[in-house]
């Protein structure tokens, strides 16, 4: 979704990327927290997709094609973009204290976003990173 957002592609959203934040946590915290949960081998929204929910099959996870900069199909490959697009969801919400941190594009917004958690409540303070390769150009 957000290199279809990069590329001003998602018609419901028509920002920029900047200000769309990640909320970092783990499987393992999840699952500590009870929480009822799943993960794909692909989109979601394809027939072909596997939900599945045991944590042995991770590696049923094209885990080369995620890390990957490229996006496109290939010749070789027709149905790389729908692997890259593999997602691990959670039932209805999930905790604050599952999370481990933040993160963000650039210096401004993490300036925001601890100022943020830090009027709403100092209990909430979570550390915020910037990841600016987890965006797109």
């Amino acid at each position: 979704m957000l290199a279809a957002i990069s590329r001003q592609r998602v018609d419901a959203y028509q920002g920029e990327q900047d200000p769309i934040i990640y909320l970092v946590s783990t499987v393992q915290r999840v699952m500590d927290a009870g929480l009822t949960w799943c993960f794909t081998d692909g989109h979601a929204l394809e027939r072909v997709t596997s939900f599945l929910r045991d944590i042995s099959d991770m590696d049923r996870v094209d885990w080369a094609v995620i890390a990957a900069r490229q996006w496109r199909n290939t010749d070789d490959d027709p149905h790389r973009m729908r692997r890259k697009q593999a997602e691990f969801l959670v039932h209805k919400s999930v905790p604050w204290q599952v999370f481990l941190g933040v993160a963000v594009r650039n210096v401004n917004l993490k300036q925001r976003v601890e100022e943020l958690l830090a009027s709403v409540d100092p209990g909430l303070h979570r550390p915020v990173a910037i990841r600016p390769k987890w965006y797109y150009d």
